[in-house]
C-alpha cells in the first residue's frame, strides 16, 4: 500500500492516536515508572538508518531523538536498569529490499543504535 492509499487507511486511526496522546496529561518519573526494578523501557528502530543517515532517514524521525533520550535519561535516573532496543538490521540479500530498498544492512552505519543513545553513560544496560 501506498502513499495516499496508505493516508486514507490509516488517517481515522492516526487521528484517534492523537486525540489519546493529547489527553495523557503529564506525570512524573515516578508515577510513570511506579516500582522501576519491575519497569522497562523500549524503543523501536532507533537507528541511524531511520534517524540521520540512509534512504529511510525521516526528519520526522529524527524530530524524536532528543524526547526518547530524556525518556531513557529520566527512566534510569528514577531507577529502572530494564531498557530493550528493538532495532531493524538486515541481511545484504533480504527480502524487504523488494519492497523497501537496501536499508540498515548488518556490519554498516545504518543498523546501529544512534549515537544519542549509545553514548548515554548507563548504555551499557542496553
Amino acid at each position: 500500500m501506498k502513499g495516499k492509499a496508505f493516508e486514507k487507511q490509516s488517517g481515522p486511526f492516526l487521528h484517534w492516536l492523537a486525540r489519546w496522546k493529547d489527553g495523557l496529561g503529564t506525570k512524573s518519573a515516578d508515577e510513570i515508572f511506579g516500582e522501576p526494578h519491575r519497569a522497562a523501557v523500549m524503543s523501536v528502530d532507533m537507528v541511524v538508518g531511520f534517524c540521520s543517515d540512509g534512504p529511510l532517514a525521516s526528519p520526522r524521525v529524527a524530530g524524536i531523538v532528543s524526547s526518547v533520550k530524556g525518556l531513557f535519561e529520566r527512566a534510569h535516573k528514577a531507577g529502572v536498569m530494564h531498557f530493550l532496543l528493538f532495532q531493524d538490521r538486515h541481511e545484504a540479500d533480504a527480502l524487504e529490499f523488494e519492497a523497501f530498498g537496501p536499508h540498515c544492512i548488518a556490519g554498516t552505519a545504518e543498523s546501529e543504535t544512534i549515537p544519542e543513545l549509545a553514548s548515554l553513560p548507563f548504555s551499557n544496560l542496553f
